[in-house]
């Protein structure tokens, strides 16, 4: 639409200045525009030396047929268009079991406001100064006997309350956001953090390393005999799982993490839930909910993005 009236364009013309306007695209609008931008992507590896052209087509290979076998790539755009539209998104990479079957590699999406970083992480995507990671999420009561069988779930009895009404002041009543059940739902909280503990481990005749479950047990073991016991010091993940409506100061679960990704080569924890954040200008996530930053490199950001989407479509035929 016109932002000016005639008569007010007569003024600027009379001044001598032009007329200057910002326009805000609609909410709906640009969230559509955004996922249309965000389902026209490839997923390519580039290689860091001219020799790994090779290596780089084979990676890209085999995500296309992990994504394929995975069901990733849905649940990757997914992930990209919840990014662009809160400035980051989170996914739980977990290993299922099924009886006679290998153990299975999956993804889920999460909800972004319901995960909560450790607040000192200051390593966005990667997390690996984060010592723990939150998550939120609320289960029925049936949910949480079929989860935790053993744990006794007890609720407490409604009773009518008799009496005479009385009318109070009005007032905001904002208690409810800190109940832990709603409609019949209760809140869980499960917090996924790190643990430095020791690993004992030996070598067999073939010199091949054998991790040692418990020492004592296994120094009175024939085996023990003549065998020297290492250790080192590394970090595993433990999972603590608790239902405050239920649960004041005890957990549902607080144990090891069902796997411990690693870096092959550093031995380094991997989180299982994976934090993709969207395109940022001096660190500052720009999406959906835009963060106060200067008009000026704001700005600058949405025309350098604007052009690359232009070129992006004009070269792909969009």
């Amino acid at each position: 639409g016109k932002p000016y009236t005639d008569q007010e364009l007569t003024e600027f013309r009379r001044k001598s200045k032009a007329p200057v306007s910002f326009n805000y695209i609609k909410d709906a609008e640009r969230t559509l525009l955004g996922t249309f931008a965000q389902q026209r992507y490839d997923i390519k590896f580039s290689p860091r030396e001219p020799g790994d052209q090779k290596l780089s087509d084979l990676l890209e290979q085999r995500y296309k047929w992990e994504a394929y076998l995975l069901g990733f790539e849905k649940k990757d755009i997914e992930l990209m268009a919840a990014a662009w539209t809160t400035g980051s998104a989170n996914q739980d990479v977990f290993v299922s079991y099924t009886p006679s079957q290998k153990p299975r590699i999956q993804a889920r999406n999460q909800n972004p406001f319901a995960i909560y970083w450790d607040p000192d992480s200051r390593e966005l995507g990667s997390r690996r100064d984060a010592q723990f990671v939150d998550r939120v999420s609320w289960m029925s009561l049936e949910d949480l006997e079929h989860a935790f069988p053993e744990f006794d779930f007890e609720t407490e009895e409604q009773t009518d309350s008799t009496g005479e009404y009385t009318k109070t002041a009005v007032f905001a009543d904002r208690s409810h956001e800190s109940h832990d059940e709603k409609n019949g739902l209760y809140k869980v909280i499960e917090r996924i953090y790190k643990v430095r503990e020791s690993e004992y481990f030996t070598f067999d005749e073939q010199e091949n390393k054998k991790p040692i479950e418990d020492v004592k047990e296994f120094k009175r073991t024939p085996e023990a005999k003549g065998r020297p016991i290492f250790s080192i010091d590394k970090e595993f993940f433990h999972v603590a799982i608790a239902c405050p409506y239920f649960t004041e100061s005890d957990y549902l679960y607080n144990d090891k993490y069902h796997c411990q990704p690693r870096n092959q080569h550093t031995e380094e924890l991997i989180w299982p839930i994976v934090e993709l954040v969207a395109d940022s200008t001096g660190n500052d996530p720009v999406g959906f909910v835009e963060h106060m930053i200067s008009p000026s490199r704001l700005i600058n950001s949405m025309i350098s993005q604007i052009y690359h989407s232009a070129r992006h479509a004009v070269s792909g035929g969009f």
